[in-house]
């Protein structure tokens, strides 16, 4: 997120997204002066690649914490040919954005609780082959 200056770098699409809480839909990369596309450039040159459309949106919690930004590039259309993103694609993938960032906090609970479990059979000294009913109750609990 930061440049050689420990500033916030401005000229990368995925750090102004997120700093800004910005959707930033680019039609071509080529043609861009806005950010720095020198590292996707160099890809397209090292693997003769040619990335053209780029759609970044936040992902947010519900709390509206930021949980990360999805980066699209190079949207086909039915003949497989370079187009870019539309408004639709926007609202898709916010939409999306939504789900994937419920399922990761989701999954960071799920884990926690796993976690605290865990420690509370290694701190009261529970086998815990000696309390399978006590983990399958703890498991209902995880999934309901």
């Amino acid at each position: 997120m930061f440049d050689e200056d420990n500033m916030l770098n401005t000229k990368n699409v995925a750090v102004v997204c997120a700093a800004n809480d910005k959707l930033i839909n680019i039609s071509d990369i080529y043609r861009s002066k806005s950010y720095n596309f020198n590292g996707a450039k160099e890809f397209d040159h090292k693997y003769h690649y040619n990335t053209k459309s780029m759609l970044a949106i936040p992902m947010r919690d519900k709390n509206d914490n930021l949980a990360g930004v999805i980066q699209l590039i190079n949207k086909k259309d039915i003949n497989k040919k370079t187009i870019s993103f539309n408004s639709d694609d926007e609202m898709l993938i916010y939409s999306m954005g939504s789900q994937a960032t419920m399922m990761l906090n989701n999954h960071k609970k799920n884990n926690l609780f796993r976690s605290l479990v865990n420690d509370m059979l290694e701190s009261f000294d529970i086998d815990k082959s000696d309390s399978e009913v006590w983990s399958e109750k703890v498991e209902n609990i995880i999934k309901n």
